[in-house]
């Protein structure tokens, strides 16, 4: 398997670059793509692609110097160009570049899988092996089960999955640097997308998703990074891939708000909470962000005052007492969270509506 990187800043165009390499039946996987250069070559130099195809008319860069810089950094990856403008100094600058084949907008799909298929051709058949760990776990690990189980959004099969594949992967690369673990988190979340896109997740959604673990996949450098990264990366794709349901973010978000309700006088953090509903502390904290635009000890914060005000008019419980009766473990720390949510101390409180 063969792993090829597209840049195209319409999307219309990366769409139509995507499914014909996906219908092409050629050995190759999507890993990865880019709206602009930059991002094309950020993408390279973690992922190392096999084959990239670039477009000549990205917005920061044009498509050649793209090329040029990805055969520098990657003297074994072949490029092929599309474009929508040619001409001799165009074509003259291509063939010095070397890159695989340039192709004219409008082109026809057969035209672009035999563009492909033709650098696939040229390519050293040692490629994959100077390539290293990185691509171990197309040889080591079916990913069969991983795709099926994001495709039924089976939760705990992905889980169980992605944490065989890394135990795989550990196994045959022996102590993975930082740069194969990042690539290995690239993979799965495109393909993850991928299988997403497949059983029709809306696009919009997911790119955006999508967009924002790319941007996480940036802080691994440890197995432990990587773990910790894959459970949001698993919830994210849970989560959208169930978004044909709306209802299900929603679920999550009553059983959470429901917890805190019946447990908010004890000592609970966030991890409690996400182990409840079965997200990780990270997603449950963005859905908390994106429905309610407020987070979990803020929830949790104006539930115990709101319960200590009432019982600072209803009963005649100490001052103390209530701030543990509602969860706080230290009565100054109470004073000072009631005063900035209600605008005035306990006590000042307690007289005013007493009085």
């Amino acid at each position: 398997m063969y792993k090829i990187l597209l840049a195209e800043d319409e999307l219309l165009g990366g769409q139509i670059l995507y499914r014909t390499i996906r219908e092409s039946n050629l050995p190759l996987l999507v890993v990865g793509q880019a709206g602009s250069g930059g991002v094309c070559l950020k993408m390279a130099r973690e992922l190392l692609p096999d084959l990239v195809v670039v477009d000549y008319g990205l917005p920061d860069q044009d498509g050649l110097s793209v090329a040029a810089e990805i055969k520098r950094l990657l003297p074994g990856t072949e490029v092929i160009i599309v474009s929508e403008v040619a001409g001799p100094a165009i074509y003259r600058q291509a063939i010095r570049t070397g890159v695989a084949d340039f192709l004219l907008k409008p082109f026809r799909p057969s035209e672009l899988t035999e563009a492909v298929s033709g650098a696939l051709d040229r390519m050293n058949p040692l490629l994959k092996g100077w390539r290293g760990a990185d691509n171990i776990i197309w040889q080591a690990q079916n990913l069969s089960d991983y795709l099926q189980a994001v495709k039924k959004q089976d939760r705990e099969k992905v889980r169980r999955a992605v944490d065989k594949i890394l135990q795989n992967f550990c196994q045959a690369a022996s102590n993975p640097s930082s740069g194969q673990l990042k690539g290995l988190a690239y993979d799965l979340l495109i393909i993850g997308a991928h299988a997403l896109l497949d059983v029709g997740v809306d696009n919009g959604t997911l790119e955006k998703e999508v967009r924002q673990q790319i941007k996480l996949v940036g802080s691994i450098g440890s197995v432990e990074d990587w773990q910790s990264w894959a459970s949001e990366m698993v919830d994210m794709l849970c989560t959208c891939g169930a978004e044909k349901n709306p209802g299900t973010e929603h679920l999550a978000l009553r059983r959470a708000l429901k917890y805190i309700e019946q447990h908010y006088t004890e000592d609970i953090n966030l991890n409690d909470l996400a182990r409840h509903v079965h997200l990780s502390p990270a997603y449950l904290s963005r859905i908390f962000k994106t429905k309610m635009n407020t987070n979990f000890m803020a929830i949790l914060s104006e539930l115990r005052i709101q319960r200590a005000r009432e019982l600072l008019v209803s009963s005649d419980l100490t001052i103390d007492d209530i701030a543990y009766e509602v969860g706080f473990k230290n009565s100054g720390y109470f004073a000072r969270v009631f005063k900035k949510m209600s605008g005035m101390t306990p006590s000042a409180y307690r007289n005013r509506r007493g009085g």
